[in-house]
């Protein structure tokens, strides 16, 4: 089978290749001969070339399994000396050529290793994990997160499981930010909060905190959240979908292809799976073309039956383990049981199932106005016969003072018992009228008063019963990547049972009054028992039975869901908001007052904004105001919260450049203009793009977006005078998102290598950081450039080439020396490197920071995106509307770290 091979630096994937080939020639030290680095970047390429999952996720979880399972190797315990052991065979070689990700996990792994030998409670609190009476959700996540199957999990599995939970670094998927968020920082700094966590999850299935005396359970999250299978795929036009390591591992697990072939066998037996489908479909998500493969094979293996539960189960199968093989499903786990306590509320009426429910009386066809109507028609009622005995008795009355008439006149025996017999029947029945009379009133004040009690009992009642959690599958349609999706929360069902495991999800209209009426009836005795009525059991019960017969009527659903919809004012949320989900903003300041049992919110700095330079200014303030050299002292990652008006992630002080600013005693101002807005401004206006620096950009950038090679300007210009003559001349081919990628195409290539001074650039650079791999270095520079055909090289592809070259000149696939940190230190030594970006904060997607930048383009700082070596970056333009808002655009800071630590 053909190997997919690059033909030019405009393939995307050309280093990433290049690297795979340089590897099998290199050998690993110790340490890396324990992750299989080769194996790593075999993968690697292949991930990022089928793009159906995150080559990065692979890589990181790939490294915690393989690491786990050295440490306890052939023992039930996690071993002091093991994790020393491997500490020291880190430190020997810790930085492999291959990129920057590793570097990112290896100091993380590091840091957790170093912390667990410091604590030895952490490795006791790892070793006390049973397998003992585990919840059946539980099991599945733990053999998902060891990413093998096992038959008979044991304590060692439980333990393993939570260690590769501790290694892998926790990235954000979805749009879980106000999540995600905390959950990274308590990963990075916490490592006791977490291990804590996990041991609850392991054990009791749920997470529970204690807030002013009352206790709040959320349960594990049902879900490690399917966003990635509902990924459409063009099958008529996706070369080599053939080598998904996903698609292939799934179908693997499932018997579709054989596990005993090898990798290029099974991928040639999938094309031919692949190639059917293709003459009957054109678009599928991953989900479906499982399906639909497995289909095809049930049928084949059943002669034609495609019904039972066996082609349900292994089509679970394959799809969970399309997921597990990036994402370690026990840590997902943790972070969306977290994200259930955004949606604490102490007070019922603010819960989407009170606005479903109609309470208030004035809600049409709610159970509050049915309550209220037959309580007001009881007591019209009520008082119309106590009215009609007020006259009854009035009568009754009057034939009494007849009688004490006749008495008075009685002129005979006879006539005085007649007028006795008639007083004493009066007297009887005016008595009787009084005691209908009392019963109707007593009536009359349980209906009047039944209303408000009942409320009052359900309210009580219902959070006992039912509650709201993270659904990270109920997602509102796919955003851009720098926009989070809103949150999705589910009712949940509790049977009036602290026990998590024993709860149901509500999926469906039918779920959804199945349980509320198994509600009323169990509530019905206790409310019935708690009555200050003690008289009006019967007419309570019937009042209940016809709560139920409503709440089974359509007007009743169909008026539930115009309430919770009309909350939402119009778009995708409304449409999906039923009376057991509904789409939210989830909260970064519900969810950290309750996980860290806060009564009121953290203390917090806020400031609308609306610039970038501005928010630039608002956060060196800031800092400079807070004592925040003790903490960084101790961890120079350490890091706060922070939220912006629609994403929350981790302000870094830390970080190098950033840190400088906010140690200058200065005016904020003025350093950053003259030590970051200004020199990056001459640097660029000093850049002269000639007709061929022009047509080298424009080549790259038009191959990667599939556009025409156009004609380009004859005049020398810079790149913002380029870059507007582009705009202005092809602006039909430039969406507001295009722009933005050409943005930051022309950041990465800039400063432009002249290729005549290629190879004498880069030996000065190989020189600066190993003399030794000259000779070798420049062997390899010199093959790739007789093949390059064009004037200049973009700045991001000579970084690669000279790393790659490196890698080539190595004996060795890692080294003991950070290469990208070299390599930007000579590269920035010879002036061969683009305009320092003043990088803040971690933004909880994959290997992204948030930054300050000058765009080469416009000349403005913008908030971009930037990889961590800062060569790479993206402008933030999807949050161009919240700077130019008249309203709030709020930005914060948890500025007290010690409330959430």
């Amino acid at each position: 089978m053909p190997f997919p091979i690059p033909t030019d630096f405009a393939y995307p994937l050309f280093f990433p290749k290049i690297s795979m080939r340089i590897s099998k020639k290199k050998r690993d030290h110790p340490f890396w001969k324990i992750i299989g680095l080769q194996h790593l970047y075999t993968y690697y390429y292949f991930f990022e070339l089928t793009a159906l999952q995150d080559g990065t996720s692979y890589v990181f979880l790939h490294i915690a399994r393989e690491i786990t399972k050295w440490l306890f190797q052939e023992n039930e315990y996690l071993l002091q000396k093991n994790i020393k052991t491997l500490l020291e065979l880190m430190e020997f070689s810790p930085y492999p050529f291959f990129d920057a990700s590793l570097t990112f996990i290896i100091g993380h792994i590091s840091y957790v290793l170093k912390e667990l030998i410091k604590n030895q409670k952490y490795i006791d609190t790892i070793n006390q994990l049973s397998s003992l009476a585990l919840n059946t959700l539980v099991k599945q996540r733990v053999e998902e997160s060891l990413g093998e199957e096992v038959s008979n999990l044991s304590s060692k599995d439980i333990r393993m499981s939570c260690v590769i939970a501790l290694l892998c670094p926790l990235r954000q998927k979805i749009g879980s930010c106000f999540a995600t968020a905390p959950a990274i920082r308590i990963q990075k700094q916490d490592i006791g909060g977490l291990l804590h966590d996990l041991e609850t999850l392991l054990h009791q299935a749920c997470m529970r905190k204690v807030i002013e005396g009352k206790e709040y359970v959320v349960p594990m999250s049902p879900s490690c959240g399917e966003a990635e299978l509902h990924q459409m795929i063009d099958l008529r036009n996706h070369s080599f979908l053939e080598f998904s390591p996903g698609l292939i591992q799934a179908l693997t697990k499932v018997g579709v292809l054989r596990k005993e072939d090898l990798y290029w066998n099974r991928a040639r037996q999938l094309k031919k799976i692949l190639d059917f489908l293709r003459a009957k479909f054109s678009f599928l998500n991953i989900q479906e073309l499982l399906r639909e493969i497995l289909i095809d094979h049930w049928k084949k293996k059943h002669k034609g039956e495609v019904h039972g539960n066996g082609l349900t189960t292994i089509y679970q199968v394959a799809k969970q383990t399309f997921i597990s093989l990036t994402q370690c499903s026990l840590l997902r786990s943790w972070e969306y049981t977290l994200a259930s306590f955004a949606d604490y509320k102490i007070d019922f009426y603010k819960w989407n199932l009170f606005t479903s429910l109609g309470l208030e009386y004035e809600k049409q066809e709610g159970i509050g106005q049915i309550i209220y109507t037959i309580c007001q028609e009881k007591l019209q009622s009520l008082t119309k016969e106590y009215d009609l005995l007020e006259e009854e008795r009035q009568r009754a009355i009057d034939h009494v003072n007849a009688a004490e008439k006749l008495l008075v006149q009685a002129y005979s025996y006879e006539a005085l018992h007649r007028a006795k017999t008639e007083l004493s029947t009066q007297d009887r029945h005016i008595h009787f009228l009084s005691l209908l009379q009392e019963e109707k009133k007593e009536s009359a004040t349980m209906y009047a008063s039944l209303y408000s009690f009942f409320l009052e009992a359900y309210v009580k009642k219902f959070p006992e019963y039912f509650q709201e959690i993270y659904d990270p599958d109920l997602l509102a349609e796919e955003e851009d990547l720098f926009v989070d999706s809103p949150a999705g929360f589910r009712l949940v069902y509790k049977y009036g049972r602290s026990n998590p495991s024993l709860w149901t999800l509500i999926y469906t209209k039918e779920e959804f009054i199945e349980a509320l009426t198994k509600f009323f009836l169990a509530i019905e005795p206790d409310v019935i028992s708690t009555s200050p009525f003690p008289k009006g059991k019967k007419e309570m019960e019937s009042l209940t039975t016809q709560i139920l017969h409503h709440i089974r009527s359509e007007s009743f659903f169909h008026f539930s869901l115009i309430r919770v919809q009309d909350i939402e004012p119009h778009g995708e949320k409304k449409k999906m908001r039923t009376p057991w989900s509904y789409i939210a903003g989830g909260t970064i300041h519900a969810l950290l007052a309750c996980y860290y049992k806060q009564s009121q919110d953290l203390q917090k700095e806020e400031k609308n904004i609306h610039t970038p330079e501005e928010l630039c200014i608002f956060l060196i303030d800031l800092l400079k105001g807070l004592s925040l050299e003790g903490i960084l002292s101790k961890n120079p990652k350490s890091s706060l919260l922070m939220y912006s008006p629609t994403h929350a992630f981790l302000l870094q002080p830390g970080l190098d450049f950033f840190r400088k600013g906010w140690e200058d005693r200065g005016f904020t101002y003025t350093w950053i203009r003259d030590f970051f807005v200004e020199p990056a401004r001459q640097l660029y206006q000093s850049m002269l793009l000639n007709i061929r620096a022009q047509e080298t950009i424009w080549h790259f950038f038009a191959k990667g977006e599939k556009l025409p090679i156009l004609p380009i300007s004859p005049s020398p210009l810079s790149p913002s005078n380029w870059r507007e003559w582009i705009l202005q001349r092809y602006s039909s081919f430039f969406s507001r998102k295009r722009i933005a990628n050409f943005d930051s195409f022309l950041r990465k290539s800039l400063p432009l290598v002249d290729q005549s001074e290629m190879i004498s650039l880069a030996s000065q650079v190989i020189r600066e950081i190993d003399p030794s791999f000259l000779t070798e270095a420049r062997q390899f520079l010199q093959e790739f450039s007789s093949s390059y055909s064009f004037a200049y090289y973009p700045f991001y592809y000579f970084y690669s080439l000279v790393k790659a070259a490196l890698f080539a000149a190595s004996s060795y696939s890692s080294s003991s020396i950070n290469i990208d940190h070299k390599l930007r230190e000579a590269l920035q030594k010879i002036a061969v490197f683009p305009p320092r970006v003043i990088s803040f904060a971690d933004s909880n997607w994959m290997l992204f920071l948030l930054a300050f930048v000058i765009n080469p383009g416009t000349l403005k700082l913008e908030l971009w995106s930037v990889d961590f070596c800062e060569i790479e970056g993206f402008p933030m333009y999807a949050w161009d509307n919240y700077w130019n808002q008249k309203e709030k655009n709020t930005w914060g800071v948890f500025t007290k770290p010690q409330e959430y630590s």
